[in-house]
C-alpha cells in the first residue's frame, strides 16, 4: 500500500487499501468516521514523519 506525502504525522483512515479519511489526531479522525456504514470495515494508523521507503 503506498500512502501520499501529505499524510506524513498524521491519522488514517483506510479501506480496501486507500486513505478515506485523515487528520491530526486519533479523536478527531474517530469522530469524522463514526456516522459512516461501513466503519467496522476501517482500520486506524499513524503515518510516521519523514523518508519512508517500502
Amino acid at each position: 500500500m503506498k500512502i501520499e506525502k501529505k499524510f506524513a504525522g498524521k491519522w488514517v483512515a483506510i479501506k480496501n487499501e486507500k486513505v478515506v479519511e485523515s487528520d491530526n489526531t486519533l479523536t478527531r479522525l474517530s469522530k469524522k468516521t463514526e456516522t459512516r456504514k461501513d466503519k467496522k470495515s476501517l482500520y486506524f494508523m499513524l503515518v510516521p514523519n519523514g523518508l519512508i521507503a517500502g
